[in-house]
């Protein structure tokens, strides 16, 4: 089997940054200051000039040979999303927010 999770999880982080970082940015940016968000700035920028999402999605593409490879790939990608979904509830925990609370 040529398909390699890792390269699963770079595509769902890409195609994740490029629907929602710009958004997220933004609100950084307008609480902190553009000063301590012009890092983030500059790498959303970098993406999309790259479009790192399509480079990423076309090796993902090539890489499913087979239906094996198709559910590996479907398991995988669910496995990133609920990692980004801990990631945040731990967010908003060290910050005081309950995310079980917060509308999904």
């Amino acid at each position: 089997m040529a398909l390699c999770p890792p390269s699963l999880g770079d595509w769902v982080l890409e195609y994740y940054g490029q629907s929602y970082n710009g958004f997220i940015t933004d609100k950084a940016m307008s609480n902190l200051g553009k000063e301590k968000t012009k890092g983030a700035k500059s790498h959303l920028n970098t993406d999309i000039n790259e479009d790192h999402p399509a480079l990423m999605y076309k090796i993902v593409s090539r890489a499913i040979k087979s239906e094996e490879d198709a559910q590996i790939a479907k398991d995988t990608i669910v496995n990133c999303i609920k990692l980004i979904g801990m990631y945040f509830d731990e967010l908003a925990l060290s910050v005081g927010i309950n995310s079980s609370n917060l509308e999904r």
